[in-house]
């Protein structure tokens, strides 16, 4: 750039600089695939099923001149596991790069979406798990009644001697 100072004359001054900062690129590799990513991308997972785990790998690049401090690197659900995660907070120097794991392990088919926090950028998470899903329920007498995961069923007052059933 350039300053010009006018007063009784002119002098012009001529003016060099280089920004000082850190600056993160973030790369993510799933199988032989790795594109580089932004912050509010939405990283996705391949299905999976039930049970089973997948790996993906998030790379943190410092391309700035001047070291970085992650300090928060999480996973808002727990389907998506975070692996080989640095100690926090991290100390990333100008020009290197560090590496963890995003493993999916669903517990749940369907549709599953996180957020991942990696320092001041937050990406999507998105993974589809494949797999049954049951319902259940239980009829007692004309009575139908939609059971949850740990539920109870309750049978109709029964006199001594009797007998209710319930199908389930």
């Amino acid at each position: 750039g350039s300053l010009r100072i006018d007063l009784q004359r002119s002098v012009n001054f001529t003016l060099d600089g280089n920004g000082v900062g850190p600056a993160l690129a973030y790369d993510f590799t799933v199988g032989a695939s790795t594109r580089t990513v932004s912050a509010n991308d939405t990283l996705t997972m391949p299905q999976t099923n039930l049970g089973e785990k997948t790996t993906a790998t998030m790379r943190i690049r410092n391309t700035g001149n001047l070291d970085a401090t992650i300090s928060a690197l999480a996973s808002s659900h727990p389907s998506f596991v975070l692996e080989n995660v640095p100690f926090l907070p991290f100390i990333l120097a100008a020009g290197s790069s560090t590496s963890f794991n995003i493993n999916f392990v669903p517990t749940q088919a369907g549709t599953l979406a996180a957020s991942l926090k990696v320092g001041d950028a937050t990406f999507n998470l998105s993974g589809v798990a494949l797999g049954a899903t049951l319902t259940y329920t239980s009829v007692v007498g004309s009575s139908s009644t939609t059971l949850a995961a740990n539920s109870t069923v309750i049978f109709t007052l029964t006199r001594v001697g009797f007998n209710t059933t319930a199908q389930i």
